[in-house]
């Protein structure tokens, strides 16, 4: 049975800078480097499932910290640090993947709001920055986008 506790060890465990050997600090190395889905010639080598595995363990951590919160019925310092890896692994998948795949708004978005409801407000804001119109959102993703610029933009 899934309890507060077994969630906050699980939380412990994903969130650590180590898990699964520094999975998000190859993410963000890459996308320091990566530009339109693609990585400079003469770039370290990184795994061709980095943006699979990056994008499972940041939609695993969202779940997780949402159940929890939900759970434990507080903002606890580990579910807003949950939210914060969550955003950042969404992010280090999506941000500069190539611009013409047509999932790459959802991602943003959802890293967006991970970012939004950890109160990384500007985080949030700056993934979403610019003309939406490319990311290939549904109306209700637009809605999303609109509400977090405004309160991005109000901070």
């Amino acid at each position: 049975m899934e309890t507060a506790e077994t969630l906050e060890k699980e939380l412990s465990l994903l969130t650590n800078p180590l898990y699964r050997e520094e999975l998000l600090a190859k993410g963000m190395a890459r996308g320091m480097i990566w530009r339109d889905g693609v990585l400079p010639p003469q770039s370290p080598h990184f795994s061709e499932n980095l943006s699979v595995n990056l994008l499972d363990h940041g939609f695993r951590i969202l779940d997780a910290a949402l159940r929890f919160r939900e759970m434990k019925g507080e903002s606890a310092e580990l579910f807003e640090r949950s939210l914060r890896i969550a955003g950042e692994s969404i992010e280090a998948a999506a941000r500069r993947d190539d611009p013409a795949d047509s999932g790459r708004g959802f991602l943003l978005i959802c890293a967006a709001a991970a970012f939004h409801i950890a109160h990384y407000s500007a985080r949030s804001y700056c993934l979403l920055q610019g003309d939406i119109g490319t990311l290939n959102l549904s109306t209700p993703e637009r809605l999303l986008t609109h509400l977090m610029r405004l309160a991005g933009a109000a901070t």
